[in-house]
This record gives structure tokens, C-alpha cells and sequence, in this order.
């Protein structure tokens, strides 16, 4: 095999992982109406919780513990002013606010 066809079957083969890796890890995709969001293997999903403001996030209040580890791979508006993020999420959420409203809490 020549020098030249061993250069263009190893950029080939850098150009799919590259795109494979992009779908993967960072896609986005449309399924169904929903806004698909693949989930990286790195923490945290890739669309971060923000209250809309200059780059800043609202902290869940700390009796409430962590998130859930494993969601949902869709997008909703979350309650409370905290962005954007899973039905899994939101469902935390609005569970620990109805909670902190029944015993009269501060959220």
C-alpha cells in the first residue's frame, strides 16, 4: 500500500470518530417533537440548570440532597426558577418544593 492511500484511510478513519464521538457525546437530535439530549459520560448533564441569568445557576436549597443521578433524556422547563432540565429532575424538584411548602420552609 502507497504512502499517500495509508494518509487518506487514516483521515478517514479520524473524520468517523470524530463524528461518531460528536454524536455521541454531544448531539443533539430530534425525535418525536422532543428535543433528544444525549447524556455525556462525564458529570453533569450537558445542558446546565440556570436561572436565566449571566451565566449564573440557582443552588438547590441543602436539606434537599443530591439530584437524581440517573434521568431522563428530555428537556422541560423546571419549577422554581431553575432552568431547563429533565422530567426526571422535575419531578425532584417540584416533589421537594411542595415538601418545603408543606412545612412552611424557606425554598
Amino acid at each position: 500500500m502507497t504512502e499517500r492511500k495509508t494518509l487518506l484511510i487514516a483521515g478517514c478513519v479520524a473524520v468517523v470518530v470524530f463524528f461518531a464521538y460528536y454524536t455521541f457525546f454531544l448531539g443533539e437530535e430530534e425525535s418525536d417533537g422532543k428535543l433528544d439530549v444525549h447524556f455525556s459520560k462525564f458529570p453533569g448533564p450537558k445542558i446546565m440548570n440556570s436561572n436565566g441569568g449571566a451565566g449564573a445557576k440557582k443552588v438547590y436549597p441543602a436539606h434537599w440532597g443530591e439530584p437524581p443521578m440517573i434521568q431522563t433524556r428530555d428537556l422541560t422547563t423546571l419549577p422554581g426558577g431553575y432552568g431547563m432540565g429533565s422530567s426526571t429532575l422535575k419531578r425532584w424538584i417540584q416533589e421537594h418544593l411542595d415538601k418545603d411548602k408543606r412545612e412552611g420552609k424557606q425554598a
